[in-house]
């Protein structure tokens, strides 16, 4: 899944791609300074972008990743999502995680938007 957003009056552009392993050391970032987690939650939400990265789809965990492709660096934030057991097309969100200095600028939105892209 990759998408190209145009957003706001600015012609903020978004791109929301997979996870790739050069993410990794940004996302650890984002994760610690959002400080809305503690060390468990930390280590958690690494652990299912190192699991993502090792084992892809058969993790279980699909990542959107959200670029500023207009910043740098260009990760913003993601979205770690995953089907819920014994249904049929549905999801559960995970994580929602995005970077403190855009906040406002409709990164989160962007994110919670998969919400109805995925279900």
């Amino acid at each position: 899944m990759t998408s190209d957003l145009h957003m706001g009056k600015e012609e903020k552009h978004l791109l929301i791609r997979p996870l790739k392993p050069a993410d990794r050391p940004r996302l650890e970032n984002i994760i610690i300074a959002s400080q809305r987690f503690n060390d468990e939650e930390v280590a958690t939400a690494l652990e299912l972008v190192d699991e993502a990265l090792a084992k892809g789809e058969g993790s279980g965990y699909f990542f959107a990743v959200i670029e500023d492709q207009g910043k740098t660096p260009a990760v913003q934030g993601y979205a770690c999502y995953g089907p819920t057991p014994l249904t049929q097309g549905v999801y559960d969100l995970y994580w929602i995680v995005v970077d403190l200095l855009p906040r406002g600028e409709g990164t989160g939105s962007v994110c919670c938007g998969l919400r109805r892209r995925i279900s």
